[in-house]
């Protein structure tokens, strides 16, 4: 390979770091804002603190209903 193609595609490689570190960041603050909106600080301290791992967590194994939810029995009525 010559100079020129290796020059490319360190570029390109580069571009692609830098698009996945943006989309990286998207994500990151779209839980954050979740995770404040649902209550949940231990999980909003985490993403702060330890944003790589706990973001991953938060993904597959993330809170999806507020801290402090109460569950109604279906068979109660107004």
């Amino acid at each position: 390979m010559g100079s020129k193609s290796g020059g490319a595609l360190t570029v390109i490689g580069g571009l692609l770091v830098f698009i996945g570190g943006i989309l990286v960041l998207i994500a990151w603050i779209g839980a954050l804002i979740k995770t404040a909106k649902l209550g949940r600080w231990g999980w909003f301290v985490c993403l702060i603190i330890f944003s790589g791992i706990t973001l991953l967590i938060y993904i597959f194994w993330g809170p999806t209903t507020p801290k402090n939810q109460i569950a109604q029995d279906p068979s109660y009525k107004n």
